[in-house]
């Protein structure tokens, strides 16, 4: 495993937020998730603007992947 991902897996264990990017108005947000769950399907409400996001984790041997979208 690399330096980077053994820095991102202590990060999610010790429960360091996960920074997202609201796909409606563009606001900078952050998550915190289970480190115990690899892969994880989340709907968050925009603190902005209201708009539901979609969140898509992937935890996997490539790093931690956030995909968020409109739901």
């Amino acid at each position: 495993m690399l330096e980077e991902e053994l820095e991102q897996e202590e990060q999610l264990l010790e429960g360091d937020p996960v920074t997202f990017q609201c796909p409606y108005c563009g606001e900078i947000m952050d998550i915190f998730l289970d480190p115990e769950l690899r892969k994880q399907k989340v709907i968050e409400d925009c603190r902005v603007c209201c708009n539901p996001v979609e969140l898509r984790i992937d935890w996997n041997e490539d790093g931690l992947l956030v995909e968020a979208s409109r739901s």
